[in-house]
């Protein structure tokens, strides 16, 4: 696992067609103690609601709670999602000020784009370290990680 970690990279931004995909990706990773703590009851909270689509009244035939009955996780499935984006949206200035970040800087905000190392130079990490043997041009069996 550690050697994993050495060599997993450090994106500033996604890479290529990942990039579309950047602000939900962000968005959660902001998000991601409100996302941890409500997302249980959220998903109990989802099976009443899938229940009460037993009462609407072109569900009463036989054939409307067959169709309920083989597709039941899939609705909880559906409606977990626009629950959990409710209370990340009306409780996520919490984690905010938990964290002591501008109000609302959680919906997008990136951090700001690290200066690219000149070339030929290894990429380093916020503590000046290099981010990864082989970027540093070493080979892996140099890696100081690894166990003779």
């Amino acid at each position: 696992m550690v050697i994993l970690l050495q060599y997993s990279p450090s994106w500033q931004e996604l890479p290529g067609r990942l990039a579309n995909w950047d602000k939900l990706v962000t968005l959660s990773n902001n998000r991601a103690v409100t996302i941890y703590l409500w997302h249980n009851l959220l998903i109990a909270l989802t099976f009443p609601i899938v229940d009460l689509l037993y009462e609407l009244p072109f569900m009463q035939s036989e054939r409307g709670v067959e169709a309920l009955n083989s597709t039941y996780e899939l609705w909880a499935f559906a409606f977990v999602w626009p629950l959990i984006g409710l209370v990340v949206f009306a409780t996520g200035w919490v984690e905010d000020l938990a964290a002591k970040r501008r109000r609302g800087s959680g919906r997008t905000a990136r951090r700001a784009s690290a200066p690219r190392p000149p070339p030929g130079r290894a990429a380093a990490d916020v503590t000046g370290r290099p981010a990864a043997p082989f970027a540093a041009g070493r080979p892996v069996r140099d890696c100081p990680l690894l166990l003779k």
